[in-house]
């Protein structure tokens, strides 16, 4: 699985910056109900998971997008919202067959753009509710050029969604910290169907209310 390594370092980077700054962040800022915004960078990294493909061959870039979560209580809430980013990776190792024959293809990063609709259940948790859990699925949308492999045309798929993340009190909102997996679930058998991304997400959640 060639995302893992880098998402161990970018994990390790969250920890750190979490610790960096929990002593700047004294204040227990709880929400229980409400909306909230959360605007957000991320820099992203996306494979077609090829155990042939070397650790370079997967696409590193970042994404930008918004959230808007509301919530049922201090511990559940519900969110939803719009991702833009790349995803992509190597087909290095696909084979591909067309009416010129069979080949193989070679190690080359493909990236094609995306606009991503998640919609995900939060678990908010700690004595602080600062950490958080959530877990849905989301709606891919292809923009632009799309990719072509084995005659088959990359386009719009659904996916499983997983996040995980932290949170400080900042201002009047909070500061937020994240770690976002996804998963593309795909019943035909095509050289893209085993599409992940993974992002390292940070983003300011401002209350509505």
């Amino acid at each position: 699985m060639i995302i893992l390594p880098t998402v161990k370092k970018i994990s390790a980077l969250v920890l750190f910056i979490i610790i960096s700054t929990a002593t700047f962040s004294q204040e227990n800022t709880v929400i229980s109900n409400g909306v909230t915004i959360k605007p957000f960078l991320a820099f992203s990294i996306s494979a077609f998971l090829d155990t042939d493909a070397p650790d370079q061959a997967s696409l590193n870039t970042y994404a930008v997008g918004v959230y808007g979560d509301y919530y049922l209580s201090n511990t559940w809430s519900f969110s939803s919202g719009i991702i833009k980013d790349k995803m992509g990776g190597s087909l290095f190792g696909v084979r591909f067959t067309s009416s010129q024959g069979s080949f193989t293809a070679i190690s080359e990063v493909k990236e094609q753009e995306f606009i991503t609709i998640p919609v995900l259940a939060n678990w908010h948790f700690g004595s602080r509710k600062r950490w958080n859990l959530a877990f849905g699925g989301g709606y891919s949308i292809s923009v632009g050029d799309k990719l072509i492999a084995n005659d088959q045309v990359n386009s719009n798929f659904v996916s499983g969604l997983f996040n995980i993340g932290y949170s400080l009190p900042a201002g009047p909102g909070t500061l937020n910290f994240s770690l976002d997996s996804l998963f593309r679930i795909e019943e035909s058998n095509s050289p893209f169907s085993t599409q992940r991304r993974g992002m390292f997400i940070i983003g300011y959640a401002y209350p509505l209310n």
